[in-house]
């Protein structure tokens, strides 16, 4: 379920329909983070020598799922993080979901049928989508309509990407990977307690990494927290487009332009740079957000 303190290690798991962005998101936060890149997909080709489509008509979908659990069964004793795509049917077996678990951080990237109708308009190499009757948006809703609560209930993180920007989706997931794996290491920074405070109460930013903590990226992922009633305004100086996401509780997130949103945990507020924002909590608990935060100490 999603929210739960899971005993999994800090790698990250990718898991979503064909066509979700998988490879391409994992690949491009494996770079970000500098940690390697695997592919269930890919694994299963080497360990066999033969093409995915391949095994699909020689020996069948159900000795290919055997494949995939062998595969993961293989990957429980890999030192070192690494960022983890996943084959669509993969997690459709419950071994292989507790398999997941035990790996890392298990990340839906949830995805509308209609963007997944047009990234898969010309891809014939997926062959549960060769077969079978309908057009492509129905075989997908079908399949879909049968994997999305599966998907739902093996995630611990859902990540809507459907519209975000591809850099958006790669900064939520390498924020995930940092909260995760990175030391945690409180810290008494004026400079950030001073600029966020207003006159119901102070905002307490807890869990600041410093610049060695990201290996010299320079760059902090902070876990902010803003208790019942009290509100922040920031101002991105200087860098590009930043994104922050609510990890828990609900508020109103004032743009540039003084328009409030209503916010929740899972969704993704944009800072861009030059531009003032807020974020007020009007509930009656710790609203609590994930922002990244340029080093400047």
């Amino acid at each position: 379920m999603q929210g739960e303190d899971r005993q999994g290690g800090c790698n990250i798991i990718l898991i979503g329909f064909m066509g979700a962005g998988k490879t391409s998101l994992g690949k491009a936060v494996a770079r970000s983070l500098q940690i390697p890149f695997l592919d269930t997909d890919r694994l299963i080709t080497e360990k066999t020598g033969m093409a995915i489509s391949d095994i699909f008509a020689q020996y069948g979908e159900e000795w290919f799922r055997d494949l995939e659990t062998e595969v993961l069964q293989d990957l429980q004793s890999m030192d070192g993080a690494y960022v983890l795509s996943v084959g669509g049917g993969l997690p459709l077996r419950p071994q292989n979901r507790e398999l997941l678990r035990q790996l890392g951080c298990v990340v839906y990237l949830r995805t509308g049928s209609g963007t997944l109708e047009k990234r898969l308009m010309k891809d014939t190499s997926r062959p549960l989508l060769q077969s079978g009757e309908g057009t492509l948006r129905e075989k997908i809703d079908r399949i879909l309509s049968v994997r999305d609560p599966i998907y739902m209930e093996a995630a611990d993180r859902v990540i809507v990407n459907d519209g975000f920007a591809f850099r958006a989706v790669v900064e939520q997931i390498t924020a995930i990977f940092t909260e995760r794996s990175a030391p945690m290491i409180r810290h008494e920074q004026t400079q950030y307690r001073e600029h966020m405070r207003d006159g119901r109460g102070t905002v307490t930013i807890h869990d600041i990494l410093t610049k060695e903590d990201l290996n010299g990226h320079g760059r902090l992922y902070a876990r902010i927290v803003i208790p019942a009633g009290a509100s922040i305004g920031w101002h991105l100086h200087e860098g590009e487009t930043e994104p922050f996401y609510i990890l828990k509780g609900e508020g109103t997130f004032i743009d540039n332009d003084h328009v409030a949103h209503t916010v929740h945990p899972g969704d993704v507020c944009m800072i861009e740079a030059g531009q003032g924002h807020g974020m007020e909590n009007n509930s009656d608990e710790d609203l609590e957000m994930m922002a990244l935060i340029y080093y400047v100490g």
